[in-house]
């Protein structure tokens, strides 16, 4: 599990969230109906218009900064799949400016602490790499560590 979390990067990320079963889990709803909905507030609405912007398809058009934008929404509404693809993609946010990184790797570990909060457990494991990452010196460090770097304990 620690192996595929180090070894994710925005691209995978992208096609993980491209490739959510949407019509199962919202509904079978069109996109302009989830789109009334998140515009009404509907932090799961919000969350799967991101998703619809992040692939593209379906009567959109692949946007980023709207998925961004949606995700980021349906985020502060506190729905915990949304905080922790924010984690996600903080956490693989490639940047050659130190701080930007230090700032990446801070960003992960709040919204995947406010996932944990709203009890996304994948979001828990993430979460501790992040802590450990960050202990060793950031994001930029991420490709330093090996699966072993960040074994449970308790898994032995």
């Amino acid at each position: 599990m620690w192996k595929q979390i180090l070894n994710v990067s925005v691209g995978v990320i992208l096609g993980v969230l491209a490739s959510l079963d949407m019509p199962a889990a919202n509904g079978s709803k069109t996109f302009n109906q989830l789109l009334e909905e998140a515009n009404a507030g509907k932090k799961k609405s919000m969350y799967f218009v991101a998703l619809c912007y992040w692939r593209g398809g379906d009567g959109t058009v692949k946007d980023e900064a709207l998925a961004t934008y949606w995700l980021l929404m349906s985020a502060y509404k506190n729905f915990a799949p949304a905080q922790h693809a924010l984690g996600i993609l903080f956490a693989n946010k490639k940047d050659t400016e130190r701080s930007d990184a230090a700032i990446n790797t801070q960003q992960a570990i709040s919204w995947y602490q406010e996932a944990v909060k709203n009890g996304h457990e994948e979001a828990r494991a993430a979460l501790e790499v992040m802590r450990k990452v960050e202990k060793a010196g950031g994001i930029d460090k991420l490709h330093e560590f090996t699966a072993d770097d960040f074994k449970n304990p308790k898994d032995e």
